[in-house]
């Protein structure tokens, strides 16, 4: 049987290009070694483990009022079994443009984007179900209302192992209540929150089968004591 598969991972080496890289990270930088006088090559790389697609490990955000964060079941943790299972794909930036009249976005400008995803996934008739993995392709996820981020929160909650996204951060900020949702899934639920994911393919994909549901496959690099890890991700169908 067929088996379509659809890489999830934004290259390494994608902002080397930009004047700066998100969140003033450090770049991806790949050295080229040749094993002279053979022609044989080996290369080294060096990146920040947040400068492309990541998996954010639960050392990454801890609870601020407390001062503490985890130590223990970080990203070599995530290692030992991946992070798999059904996984879903709401499509809000193809959805905002059949609304009529299109709901306007400006990815880089700080503007809000309404929390519709339960509308989103009745419109493509997807069915949600617990522990599934939720992918927003957003081209930036960005929710101002305290009370709609409270919804949120507890929608994820609800039904999800681990969420992720086409954006750089999972949540509005500057964020506009007392606690940041980074906090609350990484510290307190122990949930995997995944960034920069490229979804154009899939989203493409379950377009023409008419079906955004499919099967994920992520396996972390095993870091002991790891803060965050590129994806290494696949969805198949």
């Amino acid at each position: 049987m067929q088996c379509d598969r659809i890489s999830l991972n934004w290259p390494l080496s994608a902002q080397t290009k930009s004047k700066k890289a998100f969140y003033q990270r450090a770049l991806f930088h790949q050295e080229i070694i040749h094993k002279k006088t053979r022609f044989v090559n080996d290369d080294t790389w060096t990146f920040n483990t947040q400068i492309s697609s990541q998996w954010d490990g639960l050392r990454h955000f801890g609870y601020q009022k407390e001062g503490n964060e985890t130590t223990v079941n970080v990203i070599q943790a995530m290692a030992e079994q991946g992070i798999i299972g059904r996984g879903i794909l709401l499509d809000y930036h193809s959805w905002r443009l059949t609304q009529d009249p299109p709901i306007p976005y400006a990815a880089f400008e700080g503007s809000s984007m309404p929390l519709h995803l339960l509308a989103i996934a009745k419109s493509q008739d997807t069915e949600v179900k617990f522990g599934d993995i939720l992918l927003v392709r957003s081209e930036y996820f960005v929710e101002q209302e305290k009370k709609r981020e409270e919804e949120l929160s507890l929608w994820i909650w609800e039904n999800f192992s681990a969420v992720a996204g086409d954006q750089p951060i999972f949540e509005s900020w500057p964020i506009k209540q007392s606690y940041s949702l980074y906090e609350v899934l990484l510290a307190g639920w122990e949930m995997p929150i995944g960034e920069l994911f490229d979804l154009e393919k899939l989203a493409e994909q379950c377009k023409n089968e008419q079906r955004w549901s499919f099967f994920v496959a992520s396996e972390v690099c095993n870091v002991p004591g790891g803060v965050a890890s590129p994806p290494n991700i696949l969805a198949m169908f």
